[in-house]
């Protein structure tokens, strides 16, 4: 139902919330409570998370798109490579876990002002025609004529203190006001909450969720078996020294970065100047290097791990599945967003909700499957998986026109 509400005041009423899980997680005492704890504050997350995609998609134009949504992804997979140092430093320092939580509300709260600040209102189509005034549709009219031209990518002709002033009024209007400016419209709930299952119809997300529902799994079972191999014996190494051993997945994510950003939007760009109008298939040969790059990654952990490589080797296999994380899964959601802008919001809700359900499954199942295969058994078809769903690119290349065109009669 985000989709028919304020956006921005969804996200701050969620990151609300799991403040208040942060702070709550200070005072449990027993693991049953701090089960439900973790459970409110996913469900907080996995709105946040939803909701980044369209917000987006509605404040970049299309030929920055991809390196906006690769700042985004890069940011997801961050999340997840920080925590453990944090987690590690702060226990090093503290000798007392809680303090983890404190540290982490501390953060949600800086963030939580931050988005006060800074995060616009970015969609106003779904007010009432008959509730606006006059005042606010001359409002709409001058932000949507602004719009236009930047998402046009024309500069209008007019001068730069000019524009900077028209962008400024409009972050003024879009982001301080008491009265939330998009109301719920008068709609079946039932139909709300089965509205993002039609995409599952549209081959391009199904494939993007899942790729990137894998790739964020096998983070986390590296994750998981590496704390067992490192802190265990013979290593023995401490929890600081394996939370700073994740900072190489910072690395990734920020190689990928390029890749999953500005060479797709390159070439976006430059099938805009041969062809008049963008193919939106123009964006996916930047996938080949992640699809060579994130399954020998995933295979060179299970080959370091057999061997007892050193840790160097371990952590270059992460490193370079951090990279297919931020590239290849980035080039996919944006392509997502660019063939079914109407379905943003829709997009990241089914995304979010496969992504976390494979990773979920997967990293479930991660530590027994690793006594009972071995690495390399494990490692060997985590890499197979991952390099036959990004095959599945290829048919979207070649003939993307058509399947979104047989798509369209199903997803509206």
């Amino acid at each position: 139902m985000a989709a028919y509400i304020s956006k921005r005041y969804t996200i701050l009423v969620t990151m609300l919330c799991f403040l208040a899980v942060c702070i709550w997680h200070i005072y449990i005492t027993d693991f049953e409570t701090f089960k439900v704890a973790r459970i409110i504050g996913g469900l907080a997350l996995g709105v946040v998370e939803a909701l980044g995609p369209p917000i987006i998609g509605e404040c970049f134009p299309k030929h920055q798109l991809g390196s906006a949504m690769a700042i985004y992804s890069m940011s997801l997979g961050a999340g997840a490579a920080i925590g453990p140092v944090i987690g590690g430093l702060v226990f090093h320092w503290t000798g007392d876990w809680p303090w983890f939580f404190k540290f982490s509300a501390i953060i949600v709260a800086i963030n939580l002002i931050g988005s006060i600040l800074m995060l616009p209102e970015t969609s106003y189509e779904h007010r009432n025609d008959a509730e606006v005034s006059n005042n606010d549709l001359s409002d709409k009219i001058e932000i949507s004529n602004v719009e236009n031209v930047h998402n046009a990518g024309v500069s209008p002709d007019t001068s730069a203190a000019f524009q900077l002033e028209q962008v400024n009024d409009i972050y003024k209007k879009r982001s301080f006001y008491i009265e939330i400016p998009c109301r719920l419209a008068d709609r079946n709930p039932v139909r709300l909450f089965l509205q993002p299952l039609v995409l599952l119809l549209a081959p391009a997300v199904v494939i993007a969720s899942l790729l990137f529902g894998v790739t964020v799994s096998y983070t986390i079972n590296i994750n998981i078996i590496f704390s067992q191999y490192f802190e265990g014996p013979p290593n023995l190494w401490s929890p600081l020294s394996f939370g700073l051993l994740n900072i190489c997945t910072l690395f990734g994510l920020v190689a990928g970065i390029p890749l999953g950003g500005a060479l797709p939007d390159f070439l976006y760009r430059r099938s805009a100047r041969r062809n008049g109008i963008p193919k939106l298939e123009s964006r996916l040969p930047a996938f080949l290097p992640g699809c060579i790059i994130s399954p020998f990654g995933t295979f060179l952990v299970g080959l370091g791990l057999k061997n007892n490589y050193h840790w160097t080797v371990l952590a270059l296999g992460w490193l370079l599945l951090m990279t297919g994380l931020t590239s290849n899964a980035n080039i996919l959601l944006t392509y997502c967003v660019d063939c079914y802008p109407w379905k943003a919001i829709h997009i990241g809700v089914v995304m979010n909700t496969i992504k976390n359900s494979v990773a979920f499954a997967l990293s479930y199942i991660a530590l027994p499957w690793y006594q009972s295969s071995g690495p390399l058994s494990m490692f060997g078809v985590m890499a197979g998986i991952l390099f036959a769903l990004n095959l599945f690119t290829i048919p979207l290349y070649f003939f993307g026109p058509r399947v979104r065109e047989t798509s369209l009669k199903y997803v509206g």
